[in-house]
């Protein structure tokens, strides 16, 4: 709640201002926001031993480091266009088995999506699709998993398909500088590595997220 009353000036003061979107230009934007997730299944698989089966709840700490951040660099063209967007999300298993010491994903569910993007009346709509890549840290059953394994041995897995969907708006505060707000629902499955083992890792988050942003380059 500590955060609440500042995001909602932000949105208030965005949602009654006037925008100008200008045709032909490259964007950048870097947000940081505040997640909610959803309860979801969450099955976990290790050699020799019973499945475990859970509905599982977590905690997404946003402003402990590392903390989530959003980023996005797009073409615009008129009221449409295109975006390459990465998003650090994090999840921490908050109603924790007794098998299960810790089940983290704190160094990112890091969120890879292509946007296709649309404006009306000054309302900016977007659809994402693409990847999570993801570095898991995890105890189950005294097993901890080796976090030196992964892509270039740092951790990291290609790990599922992920969409997203999302409603924003901006104010701009000069010519180029804006502020950004966004209200977005990210929908992922990760298969990710334990000791021994496995885990299917379900995550609905919905993400309010501030920033600010750039017409760094306009091309008309």
């Amino acid at each position: 709640m500590k955060y609440l009353n500042g995001y909602l000036s932000i949105i208030f003061l965005c949602l009654f201002s006037y925008d100008i979107y200008a045709q032909n230009k490259i964007i950048f934007e870097l947000s940081t926001g505040l997640p909610y997730n959803f309860p979801l299944p969450l099955t976990i698989r290790q050699n020799g031993e019973s499945t475990i089966h859970l509905t599982a709840q977590y905690d997404s700490r946003p402003f402990e480091v590392p903390i989530f951040w959003d980023w996005r660099i797009g073409y615009w063209n008129d009221s449409t266009g295109w975006e390459l967007e990465a998003i650090h999300h994090k999840i921490f298993l908050r109603n924790k088995p007794t098998e299960v010491e810790q089940f983290d994903v704190s160094h990112g569910i890091n969120i890879v999506v292509i946007n296709r993007c649309y404006i009306k009346d000054d309302f900016i709509f977007k659809v994402g699709a693409g990847i999570s890549l993801t570095h898991p840290e995890s105890v189950v059953r005294g097993k901890k998993l080796n976090e030196q394994r992964g892509i270039f041995d740092q951790g990291y897995y290609v790990s599922g398909p992920v969409m997203v969907f999302s409603a924003g708006k901006r104010l701009y505060l000069f010519e180029k500088v804006f502020l950004t707000v966004e209200a977005k629902i990210g929908l992922s499955y990760a298969y990710i590595p334990i000791a021994d083992g496995t885990a299917d890792v379900y995550n609905i988050a919905a993400m309010l997220t501030l920033g600010i942003g750039t017409d760094f380059l306009k091309l008309n």
